[in-house]
């Protein structure tokens, strides 16, 4: 732990003046030449500062010396000869300038706390929000190093910390809170504002810590709380308004003058946590609007209307419950029917196969039994007459559009039963979010499986089929090459 001020009021001297803020550390002391400190001890003093920050130390009297981390170069000497270059009682004036930076953990240092949190306090909220949303525009989270004492403060994406604390130790999910918060609310100074009362929320047990940067924080969380539990709000001009209704007016406040409302951080908690963001948003804002005519209402609101959100929440969970067991039946309902839809289909081309295999049959006992093959002649040369291989090559035809008949009858009844699939799906989507229609579809496990045993059954059967009808094909073709090659004996 390094004191700065203490450290430099013992080693450097007087106190004259002192800033700090995020991006630098302004100090100015007097002391006279023969108080301040010699190499050595300014040595420990200077190895307390951190290396990831620039440090410029200028003393002036008769001369000047100056120190410069950056350059790394040999001071000492330098010090040295301005120390025996002055008088004893030489008033000596110091200016400490301190330039600080980001590490690659997203550090960056606090050299005095109170000093520190002084500055910032003292902005117009506006001004800090844009210090909040700069800090947040590089990084994911700020980790501030605190070097002068323990403070033990941590939001979700902003902690206080010592540097041998480790924090954060989970990751830090700040563009998710935005996606939640802006799907469910209308904030139209999101872009120029992303910050959430996540950024700000403070989380443990805060009654033993900095009161007052506990009540900033409460503050700023409380006015992210109304921004994105209203209907739709902005900031301008230093105030935010707030619309719960599109049926009724907006009102204003002044977010300088904002007073910190537990409950109402807690409604935005309860809203924007878990699953069902939406409904519950939705509830609160219609609860605060029945109940909350005016303005003052509305920066008062307490326990009474947190009592009327959660009886409000468990009537809709009773009509949603409602409505998901009746989803439920009709997913069973659906399942049994498409069950059946789905033998049928298998039935359809099943039947296809065997008429086909009819067919086959009744062709051949028909070409049998009109004597339309000379069997005498056929098993001496092999050959088949033309006429009968022109209405073999017919049948194979009409064979094949009948194959494909039957496969775009089952498409089309494919393309119905999804679609009545589908329609069941959308019936629910006002009461489900995608997660819970996923669950209660168990991801479209009906659809798939159908979907797998259709082509199954379709691939099997076609190739039987098709394989069936190539082989007729190369019997008649190969009967007809005979014909062709046979000579015919001379004619007397």
């Amino acid at each position: 732990m390094f004191d700065f001020l203490s450290s430099s009021k013992q080693v450097i001297g007087t106190l004259k003046s002192y800033y700090e803020a995020a991006a630098e550390v302004n100090a100015e002391f007097t002391a006279i030449i023969d108080a301040l400190p010699d190499e050595n001890c300014f040595d420990a003093y200077l190895e307390n500062f951190k290396e990831r920050d620039d440090i410029e130390i200028t003393m002036r009297a008769c001369t000047d010396f100056t120190y410069r981390s950056q350059d790394k170069l040999v001071w000492q000497d330098a010090y040295n000869k301005f120390l025996s270059d002055g008088d004893a009682e030489d008033e000596v004036e110091i200016s400490i300038h301190i330039e600080k930076k980001y590490d690659e953990n997203n550090a960056l240092s606090i050299y005095c706390f109170d000093e520190f949190m002084k500055y910032y306090r003292g902005l117009p909220v506006d001004e800090l929000l844009k210090f909040f949303v700069s800090a947040f525009s590089n990084h994911s989270y700020l980790r501030f190093e605190v070097l002068d004492k323990v403070v033990g403060l941590y939001t979700h994406s902003i902690g206080f910390c010592q540097e041998d604390e480790c924090w954060p130790q989970l990751d830090i999910a700040r563009q998710e809170y935005l996606k939640k918060c802006e799907n469910a609310s209308l904030f139209l100074n999101r872009i120029e504002l992303p910050l959430t009362p996540y950024d700000f929320e403070l989380l443990g047990d805060v009654e033993d810590k900095d009161q007052k940067t506990v009540l900033l924080f409460n503050k700023l969380e409380t006015m992210f709380s109304y921004l994105y539990l209203a209907n739709s709000s902005y900031v301008v001009n230093g105030k935010m308004v707030l619309q719960f209704s599109p049926e009724q007016g907006g009102f204003d406040y002044e977010i300088n003058t904002i007073i910190d409302n537990r409950h109402i951080c807690q409604l935005f908690k309860w809203a924007f946590e878990g699953d069902n963001t939406v409904e519950r948003a939705g509830i609160t804002r219609n609860v605060i609007c029945l109940n909350c005519k005016k303005s003052d209402q509305i920066s008062a609101i307490g326990e009474d209307i947190w009592s009327s959100i959660k009886s409000n929440y468990v009537l809709y969970q009773r009509k949603t419950t409602e409505q998901y067991i009746e989803m439920k039946n009709q997913i069973s309902t659906f399942i049994i029917d498409s069950s059946k839809q789905l033998q049928e289909m298998i039935h359809d081309l099943i039947d296809g196969l065997k008429n086909n295999f009819i067919a086959v049959i009744m062709f051949l006992i028909t070409i049998i039994l009109t004597d339309s093959v000379d069997w005498d002649d056929f098993l001496k040369t092999g050959s088949l007459s033309q006429d009968l291989m022109f209405v073999t090559k017919i049948f194979i035809t009409a064979s094949v559009a009948y194959l494909l008949v039957t496969f775009v009858a089952m498409i089309v009844k494919w393309w119905f039963f999804r679609m009545s699939y589908n329609q069941l799906k959308s019936n629910y989507k006002e009461i489900l979010d995608k997660r819970d229609m996923e669950n209660a579809f168990e991801q479209d496990k009906v659809i798939k499986e159908a979907k797998t045993k259709i082509i199954t059954a379709a691939v099997v059967i076609g190739v039987v089929w098709i394989g069936f009808l190539i082989v007729i094909y190369c019997f008649v073709n190969h009967a007809g090459q005979v014909n062709v090659v046979i000579p015919q004996p001379p004619v007397p």
